[in-house]
């Protein structure tokens, strides 16, 4: 009886390299002549493996030159040489002893084209050094092309080692780098970016009334900032300039330049210290403010009425009145203070519906016996002024009544009835309104408000008054 010959199948990855297997075939006829244990490291470098068979053998042979057998007692050693070719390849080893044999194959994967584990290899003005995974089976070379001086490149084991130097240009430098493997060839692109000075705004509006703003400076190295002027001062920071501009208040607009260099690269920064101008509040708004410690917010609309002068307000309120368009309040800017005003107006015009026609109007209220009042005459409502960020800080009007000073607490539209002279609110507008605020925004969207009179025939909570305003 022939002994059964055991099948056995090795799988090792080395290198990302295809495995080799040792393996004998299914023959049945010698049970007790079979592979026991193997130690297999097998890649294309080549290399021993050692095989430990179940009894011992006497003679060992090989089908392929690459691969030389020996043997003693149960263990045979295989003796590989590197394949730098691509393709793997195998040898048909056998062992023998008196008429008793065991063939088993040996595959050792090829070659590989070297590359680099990575997208690509890009490197900072500061430069340094990068080590960079290589994919590869066997020793590999590296030269860069075009005797790049800047890059400088070499192999320890399967990592790529690039050490590049300090790039003082603003030019972006590229080259080419080649690996190399017996013969098998791969490139691929290193770019070093150059030298960065660059502030996120080249220029600047700061406030009339004393300013300060922080502009943040994308700089590779070290930088230095300057300003050609004595009322603009300049805090630097790691990353980043504070600017700080002088009272200028009353006076017209002036300019500064402010200047940053860094290894001879120089950026510059316009810098416009101006009063607030009549344009500065045209656009679109949203009003924020409390209605007795509920929040709310009105989409405003401030166009030109008469041009530097006065402006329409749509949308002081959610009524119809408000934002219907018939009605929209007239604002005053003041270019000696630079502040916009809404006065109390006391015709705006008529509304219609099925109860009459009604004079409207834009009405301030005080504290005022123990209730709300209405107080007549002409006189500030709200007073606005522009801040640094951009946004108008409003601030209600005060008035003198009977020699006693009042503040308003809130502005909103009236309707008077010309039957009875009963006066009405609208329940979209809002009464309590103590210094809100004003942002811009980028768009506005105006909903179609359901008008609300409310059906008391006086203005519900509110007593009207007869009191006129002294100034």
């Amino acid at each position: 009886m022939l002994a059964e010959i055991h099948y056995e199948k090795i799988c090792n990855y080395i290198s990302d390299a295809a495995v080799c297997r040792i393996c004998n075939d299914d023959s049945n006829d010698i049970p007790a002549f079979k592979i026991a244990g193997n130690e297999m490291d097998i890649t294309a470098v080549g290399g021993t493996v050692v095989v430990t068979l179940s009894m011992e053998g006497e003679k060992a042979a090989s089908d392929q030159s690459w691969c030389v057998p020996s043997i003693s007692g149960k263990t045979v050693k295989l003796t590989l040489e590197k394949n730098t070719a691509l393709e793997g390849r195998t040898a048909l080893i056998t062992v023998t002893k008196g008429e008793e044999s065991i063939s088993f194959p040996v595959t050792q994967p090829g070659n590989l084209v070297p590359t680099i584990k990575t997208e690509g290899v890009e490197f900072d003005a500061y430069g340094g050094e990068l080590e960079v995974p290589v994919r590869n089976a066997l020793p590999f070379s590296v030269v860069v092309k075009d005797d790049a001086s800047w890059l400088k490149a070499n192999v320890n084991g399967s990592t790529l080692v690039l050490v590049a130097e300090k790039n003082y240009t603003r030019s972006q430098l590229k080259t080419i780098v080649k690996l190399i493997s017996e013969g098998l060839e791969s490139e691929f692109v290193v770019q070093q970016s150059g030298l960065v000075l660059a502030p996120e705004k080249s220029s600047l509006v700061m406030y009339n009334k004393g300013d300060e703003a922080t502009i943040m400076v994308n700089s590779t190295l070290d930088f230095e900032a300057s300003s050609d002027q004595d009322w603009l001062t300049i805090t630097p920071g790691e990353d980043f300039i504070t600017l700080t501009a002088a009272d200028n208040s009353g006076e017209p607009a002036r300019t500064a330049s402010v200047t940053l260099t860094s290894m001879g690269l120089t950026s510059t920064i316009n810098v416009t210290q101006r009063p607030t101008i009549y344009s500065d509040y045209l656009g679109s708004w949203t009003l924020t403010g409390n209605n007795n410690g509920t929040p709310f917010s009105y989409n405003l609309t401030i166009a030109e009425s008469v041009k530097g002068s006065t402006y329409k307000v749509n949308g002081w309120g959610k009524s119809i009145l408000a934002t219907g368009g018939q009605y929209d309040l007239t604002a005053v800017f003041d270019e000696e203070t630079q502040y916009i005003y809404i006065t109390q107006q006391t015709n705006l015009g008529i509304f219609s519906d099925g109860g009459g026609d009604y004079t409207v109007g834009f009405r301030g209220l005080i504290e005022y016996g123990g209730g709300l009042s209405f107080v007549g005459g002409s006189f500030i409502c709200y007073m606005g002024e522009m801040q640094r960020d951009g946004s108008v800080q409003w601030a209600n009007g005060i008035i003198n009544v009977g020699g006693q000073r009042y503040q308003l607490v809130g502005s909103f539209y009236c309707i008077e009835s010309h039957e009875d002279g009963g006066t009405y609110n609208f329940d979209a507008d809002i009464p309590y309104m103590f210094a809100p605020t004003m942002k811009r925004s980028s768009s506005v969207s105006y909903s179609t408000l359901t008008r609300g009179i409310n059906s008391s025939k006086k203005v519900k909570g509110f007593a009207v008054s007869n009191l006129q305003a002294q100034d």
